[in-house]
This record gives structure tokens, C-alpha cells and sequence, in this order.
């Protein structure tokens, strides 16, 4: 075999080489990029798992502010005109560990807010629920105070008399229990307020191709 053959065959053989070689490394580098991006869309469902969780325990609060305590927030008798809420609180809670690797990113601080707006909801919602307990004593004691009573003289009763026929322990328990469901569900609706701005924005800037949810807007 002459020189010139050799030449040939030696570059037809580092051609073949060259083309295998670039084909993997385009294939690992190519098979890379998916794995990232299936990374980041795994990320993103998982912000907006909690961004979806956040929403529904917002909305619930902001009815039950609206529809039940507002009405009656100034009123000094409140204590014992508030109707009792649902006594179920719905099981809605964010899953902090699903969102660990923000930890290594900008946003590491979001987990554990979004963790703490969460303990915020059902902290609010038991305290509705313990209030609703201690109305429900209330009710019996004064539906036992008037057994016999003339339904017009039940009507008439002032503040006064109410504290009077029901006793000084389940007043104070009441009205303590009143003020303190106001106090968490106005505390918890200001905080989800100001990070409902703050977080979703935080998220869309570290994945700005992604389409991340909000969870809570103004309040009225």
C-alpha cells in the first residue's frame, strides 16, 4: 500500500472519528439540557403546589373576615353576636421540604415564609374553631337562663344583663376568645398581604421563562 493510500485512510478514519465524537458529545450535552429543564419544570410545579395551597387558605381566611367578623368588629357586644364559624378546619398545608432547593438560590429565604404563612392559617382557624366551642357554652347557658322567660324580655336584654344571666367566667372566656380570632386572622391576612407582592415576584425572577402563580392580592 503506497503512502498516499495510507494518508487517505488515516483521514477518512479521523473523520469518522471526529463525526462519532461530535455526535456524542452533542447527544450528552443535548441529554443535559433536557435533564435541567425537566429540573426546573419539576421546580416550578412544586412553587406552585405551595403558591396553590397559600391561595386557598387566603381566600378562606378573607371570606371568613369578610362575612363573619367584619360585620360586627366594632360592635362592643361582638363578643357574643358573632355567629360561630365552621368548625372545621380544612387540611391545607404547604409542603416546606418540597421546596428545599430554593436553599441554594436567591429565594432561600421563601420556604420558610411560606412555612410560617401556613402555621399563620390554621393558628387563625383554630382559634375560630375554639371560639366557636365557647359560644356554643355560651348559647346553653343563656338558653338556660331564660327557660321560662318571656321571649320579649329575652329581647330586650342589654350587654349587661347578658354577662349577668351567662356569668363572669364564660363572658371573659368569649370575649378573650373573640379578640384573639380577630387579632391572628387580621395578623395572617397583613402577612400573606405583603408577601403575596413579594414572593411570587422573587420566583419569577429566578425562573423567568416559567409561569409562576401568585396566591394573594390586595385586600379590600
Amino acid at each position: 500500500m503506497d503512502s498516499a493510500k495510507v494518508v487517505e485512510l488515516l483521514v477518512q478514519s479521523l473523520t469518522a472519528l471526529g463525526s462519532a465524537y461530535a455526535g456524542a458529545r452533542y447527544a450528552f450535552i443535548n441529554s443535559g439540557e433536557r435533564e435541567d429543564a425537566k429540573q426546573r419544570d419539576a421546580q416550578v410545579e412544586a412553587c406552585n403546589q405551595a403558591m396553590l395551597t397559600l391561595s386557598r387558605q387566603f381566600n378562606r381566611m378573607l371570606n371568613v373576615r369578610a362575612q363573619v367578623l367584619d360585620p360586627l368588629r366594632d360592635d362592643p357586644g361582638r363578643h357574643f353576636l358573632v355567629h360561630p364559624s365552621d368548625e372545621y378546619v380544612p387540611d391545607w398545608h404547604v409542603n416546606a421540604p418540597s421546596l428545599a432547593f430554593l436553599a441554594a438560590t436567591e429565594a432561600h429565604d421563601v420556604p420558610f415564609m411560606l412555612a410560617l404563612l401556613s402555621d399563620k392559617f390554621h393558628g387563625a382557624m383554630r382559634a375560630l374553631q375554639a371560639r366557636s366551642k365557647c359560644h356554643a357554652e355560651f348559647q346553653l347557658a343563656l338558653e338556660l337562663s331564660l327557660k321560662g322567660a318571656p321571649r320579649s324580655s329575652a329581647e330586650e336584654m342589654d350587654l349587661d344583663e347578658v354577662e349577668q344571666r351567662v356569668g363572669e367566667r364564660i363572658s371573659a372566656f368569649l370575649r378573650q376568645t373573640t379578640n384573639q380570632a380577630f387579632d391572628l386572622v387580621d395578623d395572617a391576612l397583613a402577612a400573606y398581604e405583603k408577601a403575596g407582592r413579594d414572593v411570587p415576584q422573587v420566583l419569577r425572577t429566578l425562573y423567568p421563562q416559567k409561569k409562576v402563580l401568585g396566591f394573594a392580592g390586595p385586600i379590600p
